[in-house]
């Protein structure tokens, strides 16, 4: 496939906050997705591609004209044939109808006498079923949404920059958007979490906190997703084999991986009472005492700590936890505050239904 426009090395700051860095992709033809949290910056993304944002730092070059459709589109006052962008042609077509045209009017739409039934058709099949002449701010919100998107479809040879398209669509609609955007041949790029958009999609591009990475279908993302979970997974599981190895009796006490600095005459007088028992213990002394490994539990708000690299988004999002823009990790439940030590993987489980696409 022919590249249609690439990007590299982008970063953008906000304030303090650093939203991303060193984002790097090509756009080719056909339909890309673009996947990702919540507040990891799609929709920022979209609009730096569409020159509406500047990087702080980093490069765009296009290769063919781009077209963006906001979320909550909304038109500016006018007709149908206002927003639909055709408003000269359709004007041309409606003095040749009312028989007071010009020479020139009939030399301009001399090979364009299909376009009037094509836009009726294109309304009719997006579930507009209104006339040019209408006004647009008599549509509801969802219809001027469809109609941004009828608008967006005629410009045929640009590539299309679409932010959550589906949004307030039924089934029909969905069905409708999938098959105008396969049958677009400009190419899109398609910010969604819409599984039948994705599905459909001939690329994937999934924004995570470490950067863009490529998938070749949606199905192919989901495998990844399961394999880097699996894998995050076992690690928690060794890593609580152990803990439990280390508390059995007569275990000698490991070298702490995690450093944890504690203060206060409570902690001192425990940590005491914590060497007395182990020494009592290795030297056969009375009562059944242990010696006492600190080893850190894997709470998922201390993750990111652990260094468990790019294992760590794909658990965590499943899961929904997410980073918030202070970069700590928000819980998605409020009940996952009340579980601590030893209660990590349940508090993962906790999240299972606020798993995302």
């Amino acid at each position: 496939m022919s590249v249609i426009g690439r990007f590299s090395d982008l970063t953008v700051d906000f304030n303090d906050h650093r939203l991303f860095h060193d984002l790097a992709a090509s756009l080719e033809e056909g339909v890309t997705a673009l996947v990702g949290p919540n507040g990891r910056g799609k929709s920022v993304l979209l609009k730096l591609l569409a020159g509406e944002l500047a990087p702080t730092t980093g490069d765009i070059q296009w290769h063919r004209p781009h077209y963006r459709v906001d979320q909550l589109q909304r038109l500016p006052a006018g007709r149908v044939a206002d927003a639909l962008g055709v408003t000269h042609l359709h004007d041309t077509f409606a003095r040749i109808a009312r028989g007071d045209a010009e020479p020139a009017d009939l030399d301009r739409v001399a090979a364009l006498w299909h376009l009037p039934a094509q836009w009726q058709q294109q309304l009719a099949d997006a579930g507009l079923n209104t006339d040019m002449e209408r006004a647009v701010d008599t549509l509801s919100g969802g219809e001027q949404s469809r109609l941004a998107l009828c608008a967006a479809f005629l410009r045929r040879n640009h590539y299309l920059l679409l932010d959550e398209p589906s949004n307030h669509m039924d089934a029909a609609g969905r069905r409708w958007l999938l098959e105008r955007l396969k049958a677009h041949p400009g190419g899109a790029l398609v910010a969604s979490h819409d599984r039948t958009l994705l599905r459909g999609a001939d690329a994937v591009l999934e924004l995570r906190a470490d950067g863009l990475r490529r998938h070749g279908s949606y199905e192919a993302l989901q495998n990844w997703r399961e394999r880097e979970a699996a894998a995050l997974e076992q690690r928690i599981d060794d890593a609580e084999k152990q803990r439990r190895r280390l508390r059995e009796p007569g275990r000698v006490r490991a070298p702490q991986r995690e450093r944890e600095v504690h203060v206060g005459p409570r902690h001192d007088a425990a940590r005491g009472a914590q060497r007395r028992g182990a020494a009592r213990h290795r030297g056969g002394g009375r009562g059944d005492h242990r010696a006492v490994q600190l080893v850190p539990r894997l709470d998922p708000r201390r993750l990111r700590r652990l260094d468990l690299g790019r294992f760590l988004d794909v658990v965590l999002e499943r899961r929904g936890v997410f980073p918030s823009l202070s970069g700590r990790w928000r819980p998605a439940d409020q009940q996952l505050r009340g579980h601590r030590e030893g209660r990590d993987r349940r508090t993962l489980d906790l999240a299972r239904r606020h798993r995302g696409p």
